[in-house]
């Protein structure tokens, strides 16, 4: 047990309930701690009303840096919430704002597939025009010759073909 924890329980100050208590804290390794114990050296020569009015001085300025550190640490305490408070609206902030441009990525994308995909059917299609074009065109050019070659054959015109090639 220290001189500090035999005043807390006491709750005492020197020559009032317990003196023979402040002769056993006098000598004590610690008893500099206390607040509320005022050590002999500072009681020489004081009379008992400037002694008691010195000691409740001393105990309104240990009571106001009490308050004022409890102030300090609630002070501490708010500034801390508020600045957690103010990272997290940062931080969700931060994600909608990713969240948004993800989205808009992913719809960029989607438009993109989506033209991607009309100019290759527009191509398939002009290739496939364009291959009907030429087999139209080829089937044009086989009649045109089948026909050209049965118009010799039959008028018989001055020379006689012993060979009629088939087309079909």
């Amino acid at each position: 047990m220290t001189a500090t924890d035999l005043l807390e329980k006491m709750d005492t100050f020197f020559g009032y309930m317990a003196p023979d208590l402040d002769r056993l804290i006098e000598g004590l390794p610690g008893s500099g701690n206390c607040s509320k114990y005022v050590f002999h050296a500072n009681r020489a020569g004081i009379a008992s009303t400037a002694h008691q009015s010195w000691v409740h001085d001393v105990q309104i300025r240990h009571e106001r840096e009490r308050e004022r550190d409890a102030k300090a640490l609630k002070e501490a305490n708010e500034k801390a919430y508020l600045l957690q408070e103010k990272e997290m609206k940062r931080k969700e902030r931060e994600e909608e704002r990713e969240s948004r441009k993800r989205q808009k990525l992913v719809e960029v994308n989607q438009k993109r597939k989506v033209r991607e995909e009309e100019r290759l059917s527009r191509l398939s299609l002009q290739v496939d025009e364009r291959l009907f074009k030429e087999a139209c065109f080829q089937r044009e050019k086989s009649f045109y010759l089948r026909s050209r070659l049965t118009q010799e054959n039959t008028l018989g015109g001055g020379k006689r073909r012993k060979f009629i090639p088939r087309m079909w």
